[in-house]
């Protein structure tokens, strides 16, 4: 199954590492620091996991989870958050995110463990319905 995945973060730093370490671990990824070209990027091709920073200049993460679930109610989205406090990680599930990571990361096997829950995710719903991508109508 290919496992694509739309990373998006405005600190190309954090871009470059986690789409490193994705890659390392044969997760196709593309990257995006725009959200708003992101949003694009995800209507051409509606990737199987969006990671959304939560804080961003041009567009929150919060607005990010309404636009893509928006396009694709299945969408499983995970935040990435420096946030301490749980007020807006939770504000982010009830929107429709599936799960949250907090930066900086230092767990590695526990974000990729997150990216391989949020793929088995996908899987199950492709082996009930068929169909993963749907547009809402």
């Amino acid at each position: 199954m290919k496992r694509e995945i739309l990373l998006i973060d405005d600190d190309r730093i954090i871009l470059k590492t986690l789409s490193k370490i994705l890659q390392n671990h044969n997760i196709e990824v593309d990257t995006e620091s725009d959200p708003k070209v992101a949003i694009e990027k995800y209507v051409q091709n509606p990737y199987n996991i969006v990671l959304t920073d939560m804080q961003m200049p041009q567009m929150d993460g919060m607005e990010v989870i309404q636009r893509v679930k928006n396009i694709n109610p299945l969408c499983n989205i995970i935040v990435l958050t420096a946030y301490s406090t749980m007020g807006r990680v939770i504000d982010c599930i009830e929107l429709g995110a599936c799960d949250y990571i907090t930066k900086p990361i230092s767990d590695i096997p526990l974000f990729l463990e997150i990216i391989q829950t949020a793929t088995r995710r996908v899987q199950r719903w492709r082996s009930l319905f068929g169909v993963y991508g749907m547009k809402k109508e």
